[in-house]
């Protein structure tokens, strides 16, 4: 299949384009900062290595830094605190509860039988899973909760059985 591919005239097409980019990119390169690496050029090729008729002169590109010598133990430490009073949150070792706490009841169920009869964990469950998301939840986790949470307590609302208000 790769033999397929090189054989292939939009295949080709492309990468000689990509090639021909490539090389103008390089070249308008040269043009626009190679007369500042001109005099750090590549090494000259002599036919023959043992003359030396090059020049003496040594150019460097490496410019040399004064060294820096380690900071002392007590200039790294972090600087002493004058304050003594922090005004930060207290860590909260637990997230607070979504859920309200079960009361004694429903937490009985579960100590009682087995599970695989219908009893223990799978009546907890079943009476868990009766009870409102109202009597579960502090409030409505999922937004789809939101338009039937806290159905039914407005029922003190008056309202005539015929005609207007």
């Amino acid at each position: 299949m790769a033999r397929e591919k090189m054989f292939d005239p939009a295949f080709q097409k492309t990468f000689t384009e990509a090639i021909h980019k490539e090389n103008d990119i390089r070249m308008k390169w040269n043009l626009k900062y190679g007369h500042r690496y001109r005099a750090a050029s590549g090494v000259k090729w002599d036919e023959d290595p043992e003359s030396s008729d090059e020049e003496g002169d040594i150019i460097c590109l490496f410019d040399s830094q004064p060294e820096k010598s380690m900071p002392s133990k007590e200039e790294r430490a972090w600087p002493a605190s004058t304050t003594t009073d922090t005004r930060t949150v207290p860590r909260v070792e637990q997230p607070p509860a979504v859920m309200k706490p079960v009361d004694k009841e429903s937490k009985q169920l579960l100590y009682h039988g087995i599970s695989h009869d219908g009893e223990g964990r799978a009546l907890y469950l079943n009476h868990r899973y009766k009870k409102t998301p109202m009597d579960r939840f502090h409030f409505p986790i999922v937004s789809s909760w939101e338009y039937g949470w806290d159905y039914g307590q407005n029922e003190s609302f008056y309202c005539p059985k015929h005609g207007w208000f």
